[in-house]
């Protein structure tokens, strides 16, 4: 009995041994400052942290920090957050041709399915409310116009505000982006999700 109490000590032992190092403290990347999306990550935005690993928590090792400096934020990158994959691309953005447009929406200028990063998206031109409608007008056998769409790609998408309003970052062709900023601040924008695949 003795001998038996023993061997499950020293079991007991090396299973609290082998959790806490399997558990225990690892370094790994966090945020040092603000990283707008689309920058470049330099060395001084991101520092090493020691943190217990948990289920579900992926953040990148501290050895791989030469892997992402000098790659791009594909979101806004928060001072004293992990650092995780998914925060970071290849690829600029805007990339060359395209523009980073950032866009106020209302709850019903939206769906309210939630957006995701790499949707795309209809930004809908809906009509000038400056317009001034005529009520005498004869109507006619021609067929509405079509409202303008461009498409885009969600970048980003903001908390939503006291006011339920949310800024939603896209990217757009350079090409359209001008028109955009001025019908954005007339409030002449719809957003629509496309097809997922």
């Amino acid at each position: 009995m003795v001998a038996l109490g023993v061997v499950l000590t020293v079991l007991g032992t090396l299973s609290a041994w082998a959790y806490t190092a399997a558990s225990g403290p690892a370094s790994f990347l966090a945020i040092a400052r603000p990283v707008a999306v689309g920058v470049q990550v330099g060395e001084d935005d991101l520092r090493v942290v020691n943190v217990n690993k948990a289920p579900g928590l992926q953040p990148i090792p501290a050895r791989d920090r030469g892997k992402y400096v000098g790659r791009y934020a594909r979101v806004d990158l928060v001072p004293g957050t992990l650092l995780t994959a998914e925060q970071i691309t290849d690829t600029p953005i805007p990339a060359p041709g395209e523009q980073l447009f950032g866009i106020e929406l209302k709850p019903a200028q939206m769906p309210a399915t939630p957006l995701r990063r790499g949707d795309k998206v209809l930004l809908v031109v809906t009509p000038d409310p400056r317009v001034a409608v005529v009520p005498d007008a004869k109507p006619t056998n021609q067929p509405p116009a079509a409202p303008q769409a461009i498409e885009a790609t969600v970048a980003n998408v903001g908390a939503p505000q006291t006011d339920g309003q949310v800024v939603v970052d896209v990217v757009v062709p350079r090409r359209d982006g001008p028109s955009l900023v001025t019908l954005s601040a007339q409030s002449r924008l719809a957003l629509s999700v496309l097809p997922r695949n």
